[in-house]
Parts: structure tokens; sequence; C-alpha cells
């Protein structure tokens, strides 16, 4: 009987130390997590397209990137986009809107550091392409752009 006694408050104890199933643990509240830690301002640090890194110029360095819930502006650019953070990599599909009649969409990939944003896509549109890798190399329609946090 003693050993019993000992044993559920064993048990009792255990349930106490482990904690539950929070509701953020769900995929969706990670996705939401995720979209909040991407919203705000950004600017462009350098791009890479089929294996040549380049600085940014025009719009690129005068305009800032602008996230906001499932939405990237630039200038007059408009872009819709989804994310998938439990992926490794984590997983991005960028949709340009700009003209309306003929939306463009593209697979890419992303990391997000505390002030900085690295995306890479393959630039054929509706192509079924993801990269696997932040790399690039000559004719592989691949482009990375770096991005950092705006204060």
């Amino acid at each position: 009987m003693m050993a019993f006694r000992v044993l559920s408050c064993a048990v009792f104890l255990l349930c106490l130390s482990v904690e539950p199933l929070r509701a953020e643990d769900k995929p969706a509240d990670a996705k939401h997590r995720e979209l909040q830690r991407l919203a705000g301002a950004w600017k462009v640090d350098w791009l890479e397209l089929d294996g040549e890194r380049r600085p940014p110029e025009g719009d690129q360095v005068s305009l800032p990137l602008v996230i906001r819930d499932n939405e990237i502006r630039h200038g007059e650019t408009k872009l819709s986009f989804t994310i998938d953070p439990g992926t490794d990599p984590k997983v991005i599909d960028v949709t340009d809107e700009t003209d309306s009649n003929q939306a463009q969409h593209f697979e890419g990939i992303y990391k997000l550091g505390e002030d900085t944003l690295t995306i890479c896509l393959y630039l054929v549109p509706g192509a079924k392409q993801r990269p696997v890798e932040f790399t690039t190399r000559p004719e592989s329609k691949l482009a990375i752009f770096q991005f950092r946090r705006v204060e």
C-alpha cells in the first residue's frame, strides 16, 4: 500500500513538471510568430544572381521592402507570399501581383536572423523548382537577396 502511495505521488509530481502542449506549438501558431518576426522594413544589403554577387542599385537602395502579414511592398511592386517555417530550410512562395492580369509565382527558401533576412528564389515564373541551399551558380536562374532590418 505504501509503495502505491509513493508511486502515485511520483506520477503526480511528474505530471506537474511536464509542460503541457501549448497552442503556440501548433504549426499555424509557429507560422503566425514567424510572420510577426518578418514584419517591418528591410533594405537590400546585397544580391547574388547566377553566381555573381552584386551591390544593390537604384530602387533597391532608396526604397525599403515592407513586409506586413502575407504581403510585401517595394515601391509600386506588390507581392504576396506564403511560408512554412517548419521545414529545413524554411520555405517561401512569392507571387508578384503587380500586374493583376498576369500574376507570377516563384518558389524559394529563406532564413531569418535577428536583423537579417536571406531569400533564395528560383527566377523562372511558375516553375515547380525550389532551391535547396543558399548558393547560386552561373545559369542556375537562382537569386539570393540579403536584407537588413531598417530601424
